[in-house]
């Protein structure tokens, strides 16, 4: 079981105590606004606030907030997401305090000063050159965009480059401080300290911060669009072929039967995709399957680098492992079950024991809205679990993917 306590300031802003003992505190400050959330003119805002955020303070300049953040003696990171902005923090149990003002300080005083604001814009720009420049990640993008058409998903998370090039200093701070609201945001701590002194210490640091009335944006589901997509010519020596399939209105019991079946298809040395592709043809060097899930979408990915040469070798083979896994009532013996079973159980374990994974396994149980520690339930879950249901599972989801060739 997970030792928690919930609090909420009069400002609305929630706080997620969490006991674990350790010499260590881990920190997400969470605001519930990112890239799905956007449209096509402001495509890339919420990853410049991010940005943004460390650039200076009504009390301290950039070269300042980073002395800060670095004193603590920890690591601190930003991450910008499709339904979120996190800052995370881990740090020695006796910088708590520090944590907080730090933090306090960039969320409640950023003032986006215009010299940072317009230096950031460079870096923002040279990172969208990096990503274009990492198959992997283009490949992503360009799946990302045949699969979709509304903005919200088809566009990256960095954004737009005539956008970025474009934004004013006065439109993204106004962004700001319209989203990011106490009641639009949540604190998830986990420390060894007792729920009242995080509680009493995260009411010092932002007590003052102004509740606003805030509206949620809306969220439109699409689902992926069905079909093959390629797209010749790239700059790479390799190619990449990948698929996508949406599978949202899933239950959580077919999710977890969904991750069983991704794990068998491609994720591990022993997966077949690894085994079929690589092992026995000696078609790829990187192959994997993986699932993505937050409260608004929730994707199958398939992704394969290869020789350009050897596309539609390598699609046949990826196409029969999903009709093995879609038609056959054996693909998944006992013995998977029981591999699988035992993975979930150390995946579980290892989210309990590291303060940090637990801190942001937390948040995400928050954003999905799913109660606090539900993920320790998987494994009696998983025993619920019969072969036909997940071939079903497999049936009803694995259909209808985009499919992105880059040769």
């Amino acid at each position: 079981m997970i030792n928690y306590e919930k609090y909420c300031l009069d400002n609305g802003f929630n706080i997620i105590s969490v006991y674990r003992p350790s010499n260590l505190i881990s920190i997400n400050f969470c605001t519930k606004i990112g890239t799905i959330f956007e449209n096509k003119k402001n495509k890339g805002i919420c990853h410049f606030i991010e940005h943004m955020l460390f650039k200076g303070t009504k009390k301290y300049t950039n070269d300042e907030i980073n002395f800060l953040f670095e004193s603590l003696g920890g690591s601190y990171n930003a991450y910008t997401d499709l339904n979120s902005t996190v800052i995370t923090l881990t740090a020695l149990t006796e910088e708590f305090s520090n944590c907080l003002n730090v933090l306090s300080e960039v969320i409640l005083n950023s003032i986006f000063p215009s010299d940072e604001f317009e230096k950031e814009r460079m870096v923002i720009l040279n990172e969208i050159r990096m990503v274009n420049d990492d198959i992997e990640e283009l490949s992503y993008l360009k799946l990302m965009e045949k699969a979709f058409i509304k903005p919200s998903l088809k566009y990256d998370i960095l954004g737009l480059k005539e956008n970025i090039k474009n934004f004013n200093r006065e439109d993204v701070y106004d962004f700001y401080k319209k989203n990011y609201v106490p009641n639009n945001s949540h604190l998830v701590i986990v420390s060894s300290l007792s729920h009242d002194e995080v509680f009493n210490e995260v009411k010092r640091c932002f007590n003052e911060w102004k509740y606003e009335c805030y509206k949620s944006p809306k969220f439109i589901y699409e689902k992926n669009k069905e079909g093959i997509f390629i797209e010749n010519k790239i700059k790479f020596e390799q190619g990449t072929l990948c698929y996508l399939f949406s599978v949202n209105g899933i239950t959580k019991k077919e999710e977890l039967a969904l991750r069983m079946i991704i794990h068998k298809l491609g994720g591990g040395f022993t997966s077949d995709l690894v085994k079929e592709l690589r092992e026995k043809k000696g078609l790829v060097y990187d192959v994997y399957a993986e699932y993505q899930s937050n409260k608004y979408i929730k994707m199958i990915f398939i992704y394969a680098s290869l020789d350009k040469d050897k596309m539609d070798e390598t699609k046949s083979i990826i196409d029969k492992c999903i009709d093995n896994v879609t038609n056959d009532y054996m693909y998944i013996n006992e013995s998977d079950l029981h591999i699988i079973t035992k993975i979930l159980k150390t995946s579980m374990i290892s989210n309990i024991e590291d303060v940090e994974t637990l801190c942001s396994l937390i948040n995400q149980e928050i954003l999905e809205e799913c109660d606090i520690g539900s993920f320790i339930n998987e494994i009696e879950e998983v025993k619920e679990i019969d072969l036909k249901f997940i071939v079903d599972v497999a049936r009803k989801y694995l259909k209808g993917a985009t499919v992105q060739l880059l040769k």
